[in-house]
């Protein structure tokens, strides 16, 4: 038995898939315009000729040479001279800090 024209679907008519291809287009490009709208603010600069979309990894400019009439120099104090020996040590006397071995000392201050 038929039921008239309704007898199967039989998946989407090609008119159908080509307005789905537009509409999907046209909505990734509204998305795009929009993020660029939002992101791009600081590289959006408006001249009386129009928009212009100036990107920084796009354009190459060469650095600017360095400003050298400000130049600041720093002027640092000498070096502390290392200490003179004391003149027990040069008598041979014993010192109280080279009397002690190179051992490490426990927690009750003990030498280990």
């Amino acid at each position: 038995m038929e039921r008239g024209r309704y007898n199967g679907y039989r998946g989407r008519s090609g008119v159908q898939k080509v307005l789905l291809g537009l509409v999907s287009a046209l909505a990734v490009l509204v998305v795009l315009v929009l993020l660029l709208l939002l992101f791009g603010q600081r590289y959006l600069y408006y001249t009386a000729d129009g928009v212009r979309l100036d990107l920084p990894f796009l354009t190459h400019r060469p650095a600017p040479p360095p400003d050298v009439s400000q130049v600041v120099v720093e002027v640092l104090p000498p070096a502390p001279k290392p200490a003179d020996p004391t003149e027990q040590e040069i008598a041979g006397e014993p010192n109280e800090e080279a009397a002690l071995p190179d051992r490490p000392v426990g927690d009750e201050g003990r030498i280990e």
